[in-house]
């Protein structure tokens, strides 16, 4: 006679003998890009082989961005690359510069995805703070466990703030 199999609520307690339940219920969090999003780290870490440092999924929880946009700051990891995947269809606009050790301002770009892409920032890929979303969205990250370590910082004066030219852009 075949095992009958109770449906029952999953919760991490009840999960743990067979991996990790990825939610920000109960869990701690802490704002960044300037108050403008939610972090909540290490909802689940990727088990690879290697010394001190494992990758690890994490979810941001963005709020919108209005448009006109100044850039005040450009980071960078140089130890590890930095995906951001969209729970929702919801369009978003990155800002990044070449990856080096110091900022080439000439290769500055913007880009507007098309609600469906989650993008995977290169190692010393310069880029301005998480995302700008067109609405509130969560993102799945993967990105190293130590971001401590894997954060470099460029901040411009007030003066020299690069600005986002929305003209022609219908974020809606």
């Amino acid at each position: 006679m075949p095992i009958t199999i109770q449906i029952e609520p999953l919760t991490a307690e009840a999960f743990a003998p067979y991996g990790d339940v990825i939610e920000t219920e109960g869990r701690s969090s802490f704002p960044i890009n300037e108050g403008r999003a939610d972090r909540y780290d290490a909802l689940g870490v990727v088990d690879c082989e290697g010394e001190d440092q494992l990758p690890q999924l994490s979810l941001v929880e963005a709020r919108q961005y209005d448009l006109p946009q100044t850039v005040t700051f450009l980071e960078r990891h140089p130890h590890g690359s930095q995906a951001f995947i969209p729970t929702s269809d919801v369009r978003f606009m990155v800002v990044v510069a070449a990856p080096g050790e110091e900022v080439d301002e000439s290769t500055l770009k913007a880009f507007v995805s098309n609600g469906k892409q989650g993008i995977n920032y290169h190692r010393n890929t310069w880029h301005h703070v998480i995302l700008t979303p067109f609405d509130d969205v969560s993102f799945i990250v993967v990105d190293r466990s130590d971001p401590g370590s894997n954060c470099l910082e460029h901040w411009y004066s007030e003066d020299d703030q690069p600005q986002i030219d929305p003209s022609g852009l219908d974020v809606n």
